[in-house]
């Protein structure tokens, strides 16, 4: 997962390359673009890994995992409530 910092609408530099688990054949219609959320109260980044049924934690500080969570078979969608910051 490359991590950017969006400077303006022309300019993003990537700033972090994060290895996270696999999501799976991104082309198929039924992986990919949706297992992505930021929890708004940590700061950290939750990425949904459907392929090795897992989610990996991310750092929204350091950029560096900070943990990889098994989950049932095959994850897809996450939503974290903004209020309470809880997945």
């Amino acid at each position: 997962m490359d991590i950017l910092q969006v400077e303006n609408v022309n300019r993003a530099p990537r700033i972090a390359t994060v290895r996270v688990g696999n999501s799976g054949d991104s082309k198929h219609p039924d992986v990919g673009g949706t297992g992505l959320e930021v929890n708004p109260v940590t700061g950290n980044v939750w990425n949904v890994n459907t392929f090795d049924n897992t989610i990996t934690v991310i750092s929204g500080v350091t950029n560096q995992v900070i943990q990889t969570v098994s989950t049932g078979d095959d994850p897809y969608e996450i939503v974290i409530h903004a209020e309470r910051g809880t997945v």
